[in-house]
């Protein structure tokens, strides 16, 4: 296991601001990714807008978006672009129509449901992507599994084997406990036939969860923890853990093609090299970041709060 809180010194300062000067929709920027093609597409709560280099193209609801406001924008294994967006079922890019297709269009997405609950977005390693809130849904080869939370609290899916059962985290709280404890539980589409405790809660934690690549991040935002869970077999449960601790608590995170970042209170943003989890930089300046995403060439992209979208090159 590793433990670090050690930082590396900043990058340059210098960067380039996009802003609705430039096109961008809004300058309240939530996320950006790059497609297979080098377009970057860029989330905000005005459209999704995609930059070829010089100029932006906005995608709003005239253009099948469900909503204006788009909280995030992912990148299917196959290369589909996805648009998740406030209170609506996610939809995505037709490259032939030049649209956004959403459940008016596509009869499975309408299975996919927001509710009162922020669906959380993640495109898997082996094809499909899966959104998730009070029930997990996986979209892959035209077809939707819908998965509803268990008698262990366990919506969030870690993997999906191939024998079709599921890895799932759920916990277990015991009467008169504020405590509990966070376990892996393996479930055959029946019954659980095996777990095992990945985590223990304390008063003051708060917890978000992510999948990245093929291990399983658990974020304990309010304290700086960040756990990684990785080579997680389910013949019996097992897996490997490794853990770094922020220098302040943070408020979001997120991952590059080869770190992942945690937004401090601050508004420093913290890289960690994915597989020695040893600090790599911070990013610091004068916004409040939402965001960071590297593209193939290098650059890093910041998205901010009301300062539009910025580019360290």
């Amino acid at each position: 296991m590793l433990f670090t809180t050690l930082l590396c010194k900043a990058q340059p300062s210098g960067y380039r601001a996009f802003t609705t000067a430039d096109g961008l929709p809004s300058n309240s920027v939530y996320s950006c990714l790059e497609d297979n093609k080098g377009f970057l597409w860029v989330a905000t709560d005005a459209g999704l807008a995609r930059f070829d280099g010089r100029r932006f193209r906005v995608f709003t609801t005239h253009d099948g978006l469900p909503d204006n406001e788009v909280l995030d924008v992912l990148k299917e294994h196959n290369g589909r672009i996805w648009a998740n967006c406030f209170k609506q079922s996610p939809a995505y890019f037709d490259e032939v129509k030049n649209h956004f297709v959403n459940a008016g269009e596509d009869s499975l997405l309408k299975h996919v449901q927001q509710g009162n609950n922020i669906l959380y977005g993640v495109a898997l390693p082996d094809g499909g992507i899966m959104f998730a809130n009070h029930s997990a849904y996986i979209l892959k080869n035209k077809r939707i599994s819908i998965y509803k939370t268990g008698p262990k609290e366990d919506v969030f899916i870690v993997r999906k084997n191939d024998d079709g059962s599921l890895i799932k985290l759920g916990y277990t709280h015991k009467p008169g406990e504020i405590t509990h404890d966070f376990k892996l539980y393996r479930f055959d589409g029946k019954r659980y036939t095996d777990s095992i405790t990945v985590l223990r809660s304390r008063p003051g934690d708060i917890f978000s969860y992510a999948i990245n690549e093929r291990n399983f991040y658990i974020f304990n935002e309010a304290k700086g923890w960040c756990y990684i869970y990785s080579d997680i077999k389910d013949r019996p449960l097992s897996f490997k853990i490794n853990y770094t601790r922020a220098p302040e608590p943070y408020s979001s995170y997120g991952f590059t093609s080869d770190s992942f970042y945690l937004i401090g209170f601050s508004g420093k943003i913290l890289f960690y090299d994915k597989k020695s989890l040893k600090p790599k930089y911070h990013i610091q300046g004068n916004y409040m970041p939402n965001s960071a995403y590297k593209d193939h060439k290098g650059n890093i992209w910041i998205g901010t709060i009301d300062k539009g979208l910025l580019c360290y090159e």
